[in-house]
């Protein structure tokens, strides 16, 4: 008896396998190039995640099949610069579930893949809105350089040496959860408490944007300190390493291209530990700091903080590139292909800041357009 279940239930398996194998080779994707494989499994694309190649996989791929193609029974990838328009701007197609995983919570809505919440909070990342809390990032910038200043930094380093846990257990995949650092929530949790029983208001930022008109965009309620102190960490955490990431590119690049770091220096007016912090208004409206600039945005074209934005085309049919995609396909913009596509960017990957200087300025260098 147990081993004709057990058969019924082998059959029944290898049967829905079969199924699956056949809805994805007659699936509309199939018009779409790509491996072979790829209508059969997404184990190679798991793998690829789980080991950050994915990006060497996805710039291989498009070399060899096109602007569009298909890696799995129902991803597919695009570098072309109109369709990634298309879906990230004009039809602005929802996020895909792995930006749940950014989200302290994964049932609560959060910033990066709740579109109502990132409506209500785009007014406090305007260019604007930004230039009036210069005052507030001048005074951390300062007091990280007295730090600077008033500790030996070097003499630290010679008695430890980091040990990265979680890249140690990721190694033997387990799934492990952790939690956000908890002296962050603290953190985020006393000011909260401080300006919900400060009377009036301390000062207009983010976290105010949130105390004064923060609503769930699930539910519609207030928001709750729980609520906030989620939408804060997640904004802190989102911002510290794909800074400290991008910083630490340019300086790969500035130690590199020594011609492009001695013409930088010799742009930049001199200054001293002791000067006022130059606020980012002044960087984009002066022209001595326009080399910088260009420095910068060079930069982000080469080094893109991450190599794909995934989005899915949710219950709707979307015509892309002259393909009919079905609905819960998953669509990624590889935008760090297009930032290498020659046919855009000559010489792509060189590190060529002039692209973004004026017409008079530029030399030989291509525009950047």
């Amino acid at each position: 008896m147990y081993i004709f279940i057990i058969y019924i239930l082998f059959v029944a398996i290898a049967a829905s396998q079969v199924f699956k194998r056949i809805k994805a080779f007659r699936s509309p994707l199939r018009e779409v190039p790509g491996p072979w494989y790829a209508p059969l499994t997404t184990l190679h694309l798991q793998y690829l995640f789980s080991t950050g190649n994915i990006w060497k996989y996805v710039e291989k791929g498009h070399k060899c099949y096109g602007p569009i193609m298909r890696v799995g029974p129902r991803q597919v990838w695009i570098s072309d610069k109109d369709a990634m328009k298309q879906i990230l701007v004009k039809q602005d197609l929802p996020k895909v579930a792995m930006y749940a995983e950014i989200s302290r919570d994964r049932a609560s809505p959060g910033l990066f893949g709740e579109i109502r919440l990132k409506r209500f909070l785009s007014p406090a990342f305007t260019v604007a809105y930004v230039d009036n809390l210069e005052v507030h990032f001048q005074k951390i910038v300062r007091d990280l350089l007295n730090k600077y200043q008033s500790k030996v930094f070097f003499a630290e380093l010679t008695f430890y040496k980091t040990v990265y846990i979680k890249k140690l257990i990721r190694f033997f995949v387990m799934d492990i959860k952790f939690d956000w650092p908890a002296e962050m929530i603290a953190a985020i949790e006393a000011v909260i408490y401080r300006r919900q029983q400060t009377s009036g208001t301390e000062r207009q930022d983010l976290l105010q944007h949130l105390l004064e008109q923060g609503k769930r965009p699930d539910t519609g309620v207030t928001m709750n300190t729980r609520d906030i102190t989620d939408q804060m960490a997640e904004i802190l955490l989102a911002g510290s390493e794909t800074t400290s990431g991008t910083l630490a590119c340019l300086f790969l690049e500035l130690a590199r291209n020594p011609v492009v770091y001695n013409k930088l220096l010799e742009s930049l007016p001199s200054a001293s530990l002791a000067d006022d912090i130059v606020s980012s208004k002044t960087v984009r409206t002066e022209s001595q700091y326009e080399y910088l600039e260009a420095c910068i945005k060079e930069n982000l074209r080469l080094h893109p903080i991450a190599s794909e934005m995934g989005r899915r085309t949710g219950t709707e049919w979307v015509n892309l590139m002259g393909y009919d995609l079905p609905p819960h396909t998953v669509v990624s913009a590889s935008y760090r292909a297009l930032h290498l596509n020659e046919e855009y960017w000559p010489q792509a990957q060189r590190f060529w800041p002039e692209r973004f200087l004026a017409k008079d300025k530029r030399g030989d260098a291509p525009a950047a357009e």
